[in-house]
């Protein structure tokens, strides 16, 4: 199955050098667009590594990456178009987690993922890159929720003389929302564990609820 809405992206020797687009959101009032660099080895049919870019555009609160993974258990997901179809399809895909943060002096716009070496045939299935977005809190410590002159507005609510309280939204991860199985059709963690079926947790709380993932079809 394929999915009716979503990006493109070209493994395409002549795609190399290029920067494209696997994703978009805003945070903090703050336009940003993350770009990927693939480099596919076409005679061994193999990608070989992933570059990552984050670029500010409009809003006045920059953000970064913090963290990057790519996560060679996850090879399916399981999505529900709901604007098309209330029918969930199984992809294949390539996971990568990606952790941001705004105000940090520890995070950076540019990071790469090297030694993937995972083998995709050209001829073979269809398969997604997996943009798996999570916003981490501008401080560190829970708490608090000034940074810089700055009220992190993602993670906690301040109204008049109410004392700040903390935001209590879904984040909607991609091993909860859209779930890995393995070969028996049992759920398996991002480390390839099987989770029993009482032990599948509630989602966590936290920010980034509405856009958390995207998908990019591969194309060669």
């Amino acid at each position: 199955m394929e999915l009716e809405l979503c990006t493109t992206l070209s493994f395409n020797s002549a795609s190399k050098n290029r920067w494209q687009t696997a994703y978009i959101s805003q945070l903090y009032g703050t336009l940003f667009v993350v770009y990927v660099k693939i480099n596919y080895d076409e005679e061994l049919k193999t990608l070989k590594e992933v570059e990552l870019l984050l670029k500010n555009y409009k809003g006045g609160i920059n953000l970064g990456i913090k963290n990057v993974k790519y996560v060679a258990t996850r090879k399916t997901s399981e999505v529900t178009e709901l604007n098309f179809s209330v029918i969930p399809k199984i992809i294949n895909i390539i996971s990568i987690k990606l952790d941001i943060q705004a105000l940090s002096s520890d995070t950076k716009e540019y990071d790469k993922i090297e030694k993937i070496d995972l083998e995709l045939d050209q001829t073979g299935p269809t398969y997604y890159l997996e943009i798996n977005r999570k916003l981490l809190p501008m401080n560190d410590k829970d708490g608090e929720y000034n940074k810089n002159g700055v009220f992190d507005s993602e993670f906690y609510y301040k109204d008049g003389f109410r004392p700040p309280e903390k935001i209590n939204r879904e984040y909607h991860d991609a091993i909860n929302i859209n779930p890995t199985y393995d070969v028996q059709g049992r759920r398996v963690d991002d480390n390839g564990e099987i989770i029993p079926k009482n032990d599948i947790p509630n989602l966590p709380k936290g920010p980034g609820g509405i856009c958390p993932k995207s998908y990019s079809l591969i194309t060669f």
